[in-house]
């Protein structure tokens, strides 16, 4: 019986499927469908100039330097890159 093993034919460990008698060429992990990733908990984005944290939004926050309209296009010029980095999501 041990020479009916299989390797999985994807990620090359055991194939014993789970599902009625046998061996498939697939485990069962493999045959799982994809997960999504979890929604996150907690975020937060931290915008600094020359080194001092002038901004800060979190999912839970939001907090900024009291006379922060000085450093408004710096702050728009992050929020740019971040969408060029990630996309816009359209």
């Amino acid at each position: 019986m041990a020479d009916d093993l299989q390797d999985c034919e994807v990620c090359g460990g055991s194939g014993f499927s789970g599902y009625g008698s046998g061996y498939d060429p697939v485990c069962s992990n493999c045959l799982l469908p994809p997960q999504l990733p979890k929604k996150p908990q907690h975020w937060s984005v931290t915008v600094a100039v020359d080194g001092e944290t002038v901004l800060t939004i979190e999912s839970n926050c939001l907090s900024g330097i009291s006379d922060i309209d000085q450093h408004s296009e710096t702050i728009r010029t992050c929020a740019r890159h971040l969408l060029g980095f990630v996309g816009d999501g359209a």
